[in-house]
């Protein structure tokens, strides 16, 4: 028993100072463990220290049982990225954000913007399936950037809310048509952009929160 919470204790080194404190005063035994991840798990599915717990307590098939329910009941969300840089020829599929992390994809956003292609952040729901043994995955909201390297982007969310597309102020009222090359699609100026610091900027917010800010909202136009 020391010994599986010592491994759990391992674990405090990469989480907040906050949430370490929380632990190392109200737990003296397993039982608090499980006790301290089961509140956390009803409040948060997807807190990864209580996963964890969770799946270090298999030998305990009653709470492991318990853990699952929690997690099958809420499921768990995750932001996956589609891309595709045309020069050079580079592409993503489902790959989750936080595992490419900021800089990379910032790098990504830039690249595209320079040499055109498109990018699709998802917001999904992931359940595992045991019948299967893998998971299936929902697709509730996406954000994306449509981008030719000659005109701009296009950038745009489709949520419960609406289809939007960012508007360029600039080029309000004007009927003039950019074609995004290789595709045939044909858009009207007046959501072109070549505003890399704006794009990336509101990638950033999808990145740290999951949706686009209120005041960033603003400057879309629901189709």
């Amino acid at each position: 028993q020391a010994f599986r919470i010592r491994r759990i204790m391992l674990i405090l080194g990469n989480i907040n100072k906050l949430k370490k404190a929380d632990l190392e005063l109200n737990i003296h035994s397993y039982e608090d463990v499980q006790n301290w991840a089961i509140a956390v798990l009803e409040k948060n599915p997807n807190d990864e220290l209580a996963l964890e717990i969770c799946f270090l307590s298999t030998p305990n098939a009653s709470f492991f049982s318990y853990c699952r329910q929690i997690i099958k009941k809420y499921l768990m969300i995750m932001y996956l990225c589609d891309y595709t840089i045309r020069d050079p020829e580079q592409h993503g599929t489902r790959i989750d954000i936080k595992e490419i992390g900021w800089l990379a994809l910032s790098t990504i956003i830039k690249d595209i913007f320079h040499s055109g292609g498109s990018i699709r952040i998802s917001k999904t729901r992931t359940e595992y399936l045991d019948e299967y043994s893998t998971f299936c995955y929902e697709d509730l909201d996406s954000y994306y950037m449509i981008c030719d390297e000659k005109h701009g982007y296009i950038l745009g969310f489709n949520t419960e809310e609406g289809l939007f597309t960012l508007l360029n102020k600039n080029n309000v009222g004007t009927q003039k048509i950019y074609t995004f090359q290789p595709y045939d699609d044909e858009y009207d100026s007046q959501y072109v952009h070549q505003d890399l610091e704006l794009a990336t900027k509101i990638f950033k917010e999808i990145y740290d929160s999951g949706h686009i800010s209120i005041d960033s909202k603003k400057l879309f136009k629901e189709h």
